[in-house]
């Protein structure tokens, strides 16, 4: 009787088949304290995987891996996963591939990584046509990496907040359309932040607040695609570096108090030229921005007190560069420009001084440089 009761039941599931939802893989695991450690394996779904780890207590790991072919059915596409470690040892490790060709669908893969406290760790790897990660970690020694490569647009986010923290970012994808997007936001302690983005166009923000930091940023375009950096650096150390290469190109840094120091690399495939800005608030200073390229550049560099010093090279296109130093101390500007026409101002107040502008331009050069009190000298060859 049982045996005829299931037969029908499940003639009746095939019959109505399209109506089924969630057809892939899913798991769900939740384990509370002492030894923990979870780990699910999910391969060969047609339609993608779901899986949930939820940990509290004391040693804490949870390993995860999913793939499919990417074919969507309805709204269900790719992979997903969850993970939620509080207190203790943690790690946790999040695999994602999916086959399919769903373009740049967003979300064809998406991993979530939460870690409250405890020795930390994170790693993420994503591949296929489209991921979204978000790492969050609150206290103690805290370390992230994210590495996402496929077809589609790819973003993650990693928000970390206070202890030793960390966080290594490696985006790429093979489209010329898609886009890569990072958001890494470290709050306190020792801070780092590396991003390395290869694809058309490249988004970046780091925000870091208190103490070690260093933010170390590469974008790469091999298109004609945009690159766009934002560093924001506050208290203590101090350290941007951006590289960036591509067609268009844009970064802001801005860094406020103690030993500062900011360099900027941009280099230019087009017309379309590049854009840089650094602005540095108290104590050692110091800026470096060296632009490549054939179309419209520009860079403006402003520090105010303690050491100074800030050097600009320019080359090809209408060019532009402004130093100013405001107010007091060391000092001492550097710019040279190359290109059809150039444009300099220089303004330094207070102190040590020293300017030199070289403009070599067979068009229009333009240089006007204000220095007061003390020191002075300024050079310029046009």
């Amino acid at each position: 009787m049982i045996r005829v009761l299931l037969a029908g039941v499940s003639a009746i599931a095939l019959m109505a088949s399209p109506a089924f939802a969630d057809p892939g893989n899913s798991s769900d695991i939740y384990q509370e304290n002492t030894g923990n450690l979870a780990y699910v394996d999910q391969v060969s779904s047609l339609w993608g995987s779901s899986s949930s780890i939820s940990q509290t207590g004391v040693n804490n790991l949870a390993n995860d891996y999913q793939s499919d072919d990417g074919s969507p059915v309805g709204d269900v596409a790719g992979n997903a996963s969850n993970i939620e470690q509080s207190g203790d040892d943690n790690i946790a490790d999040v695999t994602q591939d999916n086959s399919g060709s769903l373009g740049s669908d967003y979300e064809a893969n998406s991993s979530s990584i939460s870690q409250l406290g405890g020795s930390s760790d994170a790693a993420v790897h994503q591949g296929g046509a489209g991921s979204v990660s978000y790492v969050t970690q609150a206290g103690f020694v805290q370390s992230a990496v994210v590495d996402q490569n496929g077809p589609g647009d790819n973003a993650s986010v990693i928000d970390q907040d206070g202890s030793a923290n960390g966080a290594y970012l490696l985006q790429s994808n093979t489209s010329d359309a898609a886009v890569l997007s990072s958001d890494i936001l470290q709050s306190g302690d020792e801070l780092v932040a590396e991003v390395t983005q290869f694809g058309e166009d490249g988004w970046s923000s780091v925000v870091q607040v208190g103490v070690g930091q260093i933010a170390n940023l590469y974008q790469d375009s091999y298109g004609g695609g945009s690159l766009i950096s934002s560093i924001i650096q506050s208290d203590v150390y101090n350290f941007a570096s951006v590289n960036q290469s591509g067609a268009q190109g844009e970064s802001a840094i801005d860094q406020s108090g103690e030993y500062q120091l900011a360099n900027v690399l941009q280099i230019s495939t087009g017309s379309a030229g590049m854009l840089s800005t650094i602005s540095q608030s108290g104590s050692l200073n110091m800026a470096d921005v060296l632009q490549v390229g054939d179309g419209h550049m520009e860079s403006l560099i402003e520090q105010a007190e303690s050491y100074n010093v800030a050097t600009v090279t320019q080359d090809g296109g209408e060019l532009l560069s402004e130093v100013h130093q405001l107010s007091g101390e060391g000092n001492s500007a550097t710019v040279t420009q190359m290109g059809p026409q150039a444009s300099s101002y220089i303004s330094q107040d207070g102190y040590g001084h020293v300017a030199e502008v070289t403009q070599t331009s067979g068009v229009a050069a333009v240089s006007s440089i204000t220095q007061l009190g003390l020191g002075n000298v300024a050079i310029v060859n046009q």
